[in-house]
């Protein structure tokens, strides 16, 4: 319940209905909003000597912990890259033939290997990798080759098509031999005879052209 609190009548006040003289409650203070969006409420409370001590203002502490929380995120997410598996790949190798070349078996991973099996897997990591980087390079250097090579190219093939189609251009099938397919021409009707003589004269009308007779008149 909330907190009441009386309030004596003065000296000579003879209104025993004035309200002024019951109790009423004490307004409870208004909530605070703080920095990280919250209320004050819990702010209210009192702590001990030693929690004060040890106690941060709201915000400051979060800043300062604030590289430490991103320093243990980062070090749970470690990315290690292919060449970084290479390389321990080959000092395995090495520690392998150092200390375990006298072990007649080795047995982890639920399983027993020989020095001679556990090295030879170890190379087929590294082999892998420099296979994949060999073709890499290799892919890298005939793109380069096609996009010098290529316009040259394709222009002799055009020429060769040209010289084709003059020398068989009446021999379809002999066209056909050569992957070149000329296109059929469809023979106009009257109407579109009409049409594109009436296209023409349009034409010559707009550019004023005139033909070698008209030019001497």
């Amino acid at each position: 319940m909330p907190e009441t609190v009386a309030r004596l009548p003065e000296v000579g006040s003879v209104a025993p209905e004035n309200p002024e003289w019951y109790p009423r409650p004490i307004a409870a203070p208004r909530k605070k909003r703080t920095r990280d969006g919250g209320n004050s409420f819990f702010a209210s409370f009192h702590l001990r000597d030693d929690e004060a001590a040890t106690s941060t203002p709201c915000g400051v502490d979060d800043d300062a912990e604030a590289p430490l929380r991103k320093e243990n995120k980062s070090m749970g997410t470690k990315i290690i890259s292919k060449g970084q598996v290479v390389a321990h790949a080959k000092q395995l190798i090495a520690g392998a033939e150092k200390h375990l070349a006298n072990s007649a078996q080795v047995t982890f991973a639920g399983s027993s290997f020989t020095p001679a099996q556990i090295t030879a897997k170890l190379q087929q990591v590294v082999t892998l990798r420099y296979d994949v980087d060999a073709a890499k390079a290799l892919t890298k250097a005939k793109i380069v080759a096609e996009k010098a090579d290529m316009p040259a190219l394709r222009a002799f093939m055009s020429a060769l098509v040209s010289f084709v189609k003059a020398t068989f251009g009446n021999s379809p099938d002999v066209l056909a031999d050569f992957g070149v397919h000329p296109k059929a021409r469809v023979p106009l009707t009257v109407e579109a005879k009409v049409a594109a003589a009436a296209k023409r004269k349009a034409t010559r009308a707009a550019r004023h052209t005139m033909g070698a007779k008209q030019k001497l008149l």
